[in-house]
């Protein structure tokens, strides 16, 4: 009965019909006038806050739920241990964080720029591979961003394949059309790598590098179609100790950090530039201080930000100030478990002119 109580409220999208479903559920299961009377005499909103109640707790066991899932299915696929792949998780998390919106919901993923800047803090060479075909690559569903399970399985391919596999990762981040060949152009836009332009070192009494690109391109296309299949470009790496050596050295998924607190500390914007408090608007004077909110790095009044918040995931042992526009997201951070709960809120001493003097004019 608890089950079939709890699905009607949550079915319901509006509390006079969840109201109305109660009634006949105990109807049809007690026949009593009695509860009948008494389930008409529970108020509206008594029913609308119990449903939210329930909503919420079931959109977070859901969530729970499906991250644990994720997790025990990466453990699976890519035989990297569970606690390992909790960690990158969690920290996938921390590089979905999106403070420039004021939505408090995580991004779906990372974009290309925070992939990029992932890459290079995991130890990817972007002299190396063309990164941002790469992400196309790993990005299965071609919805513009990488999840956590797509990022796992390409660094999942990436770390734990053979040199050979590595290698072909490398020739298909250079493929841009998919072709599974090299023409001259896309061969061009590799050797505008310093790395890869060993493979044109030979050439270089040539007078321009066109030609010396071209003779190179030429030189490693041994059965002269005009293309580079990936056994010529594979020949060609193999020959080159600077280049086959860049392929041989693997990392180890296991040793990976994909985010370090410190990265996620915003760029403060200096005092001096701020005439006016980001939020309200009060233009700073001798008696409205400036201050920075650690959260988001805008300048904003004392009013604005009264609280002190607890902020790990920024490298913060101890609370800092936070403007209010800030405190959703850290609300937020704290029910998914990425930050634990300032207790008690830490309380400026501003605060209390600050609530006493919302709470007279909602009163007004």
């Amino acid at each position: 009965i608890n089950a079939e109580y709890m699905g009607v409220i949550l079915s319901s999208t509006d509390p006079q019909q969840a109201r109305q479903g109660l009634s006949q559920l105990l109807a049809q299961t007690y026949d009593g006038s009695v509860i009948i009377s008494e389930a008409e005499r529970v108020p509206v909103e008594g029913i609308e806050e119990q449903r939210n109640a329930y909503l919420g707790d079931h959109i977070r066991q859901s969530a729970e739920f499906n991250r644990k899932r994720e997790v025990m299915d990466l453990t699976r696929r890519t035989k990297v241990p569970q606690e390992h792949i909790e960690k990158l998780q969690q920290e996938f998390q921390c590089l979905c964080l999106n403070r420039e919106s004021s939505s408090t919901e995580p991004l779906a993923g990372i974009t290309v720029p925070k992939f990029l800047q992932c890459m290079q803090k995991i130890g990817i060479n972007p002299e190396l591979m063309n990164l941002e075909k790469l992400f196309l690559v790993w990005d299965t569903d071609n919805n513009g961003v990488l999840d956590f399970k797509e990022l796992t399985f390409g660094l999942s391919e990436l770390f734990e394949a053979s040199a050979e596999d590595r290698l072909k990762m490398c020739f298909r981040s250079y493929d841009t059309d998919d072709s599974g060949r090299l023409d001259v152009n896309e061969f061009k836009i590799m050797l505008k790598s310093s790395l890869w332009r060993h493979l044109s070192f030979s050439f270089q009494h040539l007078e321009t590098e066109e030609q010396q690109i071209e003779s190179a391109y030429h030189s490693i296309d041994l059965n002269k179609d005009g293309w580079l299949d990936f056994t010529e470009f594979s020949i060609a790496v193999k020959a080159n100790r600077k280049l086959s050596s860049c392929f041989e050295s693997a990392i180890k998924l296991e040793g990976i950090t994909l985010w370090h607190p410190k990265d996620n500390r915003p760029v403060m914007i200096p005092l001096k530039m701020a005439k006016h408090c980001k939020l309200c608007g009060n233009i700073f004077t001798p008696l409205l201080h400036k201050y920075h909110c650690k959260f988001c790095g805008h300048v904003v009044c004392k009013d604005c930000s009264p609280n002190q918040r607890l902020m790990p995931l920024l490298g913060y042992t101890i609370p800092k100030r936070v403007c209010e526009a800030c405190e959703p997201m850290i609300d937020r951070m704290v029910q998914d478990g990425l930050t634990p709960p300032t207790s008690p809120k830490h309380t400026t001493l501003s605060n209390i002119k600050h609530t006493f003097i919302r709470n007279l004019s909602n009163h007004s």
